[in-house]
C-alpha cells in the first residue's frame, strides 16, 4: 500500500496516535521533541521565519524532508472528515479511492457573492502585498497572470491551506509558491505591517493556491472541512460560513 502521511499543523500540544496516518506537526521553534510527532525546527527548515510564514513553514518542511507517496495538511482544529463514516477523520482507504479518480482533495470552495476575492484580501490584510505577488507572477510566471486576475476578480476560492495529494503534486506546488513568497519576503515593507499582519506570506499563499489550481487544471475533489471546538465537533457548514484569513 502507498504510504500516506497527514500532518496536523499546530502551535499547541495535541494528542498523538489517534490515527495511523495522522501526525502532529509542531510549528516554530522551542519544542521539546518526542517520538510520534514532527517538528519544524528539525531537518531542512525555515522555522526561524515562522512569524512571516506561519503554516507555510510546515509545507516547506514536508517538501524538503518527507518522501511519502501521498501527503496531506490538516490543522489542530480543522480536518477533512469521512464521507462514508459519520464524525470520523478521512482514512487511508477513502483517500486512495478518491485519488484514484482525482488529482487533489481540497476544501469546499468559499463563495461570497457580495465581494470579490481581491476585495476580501483588501478588507482583511495589506492589499499592497497582493499587488507585489502579482508583480512577481508577471516577472516569473506570466502564464499565471490571467488565472490570477480571474480568481481575484471572482468570488470563489479554496482556503484554509489544507489539502491532500500525491507528493509529486505537493512538491510541484511548493516549488512554485516558495519561489514567489521568498521574493515577496524581500519586497514587502514589513515595518508598515501591524503585528497581526506579520503572517503576510501565509495569507498570500492561501489566495495564490486557487490561482495555481486553476492554471494547473487539476482534477479536484472537494471535501467539506470541519472544525473541532471546545464544545466538540462543529456542524459541517461552520468552516465555510466563518471563513476569514485572520481566523487561523
Amino acid at each position: 500500500m502507498e504510504k500516506i502521511q497527514i500532518f496536523v499543523l499546530t502551535n499547541r500540544i495535541i494528542p498523538k496516535g489517534y490515527s495511523e496516518i495522522y501526525y502532529p506537526f509542531y510549528l516554530g521553534t522551542g519544542w521539546e521533541h518526542s517520538s510520534g510527532a514532527y517538528y519544524e525546527d528539525s531537518g531542512t527548515n525555515i522555522a526561524d521565519k515562522h512569524e512571516m510564514y506561519a503554516d507555510l513553514g510546515g509545507f516547506y518542511w514536508i517538501w524538503k524532508n518527507i518522501e511519502a507517496d501521498i501527503v496531506g495538511i490538516s490543522q489542530y482544529r480543522k480536518y477533512f472528515f469521512s464521507e462514508r463514516e459519520k464524525d470520523r477523520f478521512i482514512q487511508s482507504e477513502e483517500i486512495l479511492f478518491l485519488l484514484s479518480q482525482y488529482d487533489i482533495l481540497v476544501p469546499l470552495a468559499f463563495v461570497n457573492p457580495h465581494e470579490t476575492i481581491y476585495e476580501k484580501y483588501q478588507h482583511n490584510t495589506c492589499i499592497e502585498d497582493l499587488e507585489i505577488a502579482r508583480d512577481i507572477l508577471r516577472e516569473k510566471y506570466p502564464e499565471y497572470l490571467e488565472g490570477f486576475d480571474v480568481i481575484m476578480g471572482g468570488c470563489r476560492m479554496h482556503g484554509f491551506n489544507m489539502w491532500i495529494a500525491r507528493k509529486k503534486i505537493f512538491d510541484k506546488y511548493c516549488a512554485w509558491i516558495f519561489s514567489i513568497l521568498q521574493e515577496a519576503e524581500h519586497r514587502i515593507d514589513w515595518d508598515s505591517h501591524p503585528q497581526n499582519m506579520k503572517r503576510a506570506l501565509a495569507f498570500l499563499s492561501e489566495y495564490l493556491f486557487s490561482v495555481w489550481l486553476l492554471h494547473e487544471n487539476l482534477k479536484i475533489y472537494e471535501l467539506c472541512p470541519r472544525v473541532i471546538t471546545a464544545k466538540g465537533l462543529a456542524p459541517d457548514e461552520t468552516m465555510i460560513r466563518t471563513f476569514s484569513t485572520t481566523e487561523h
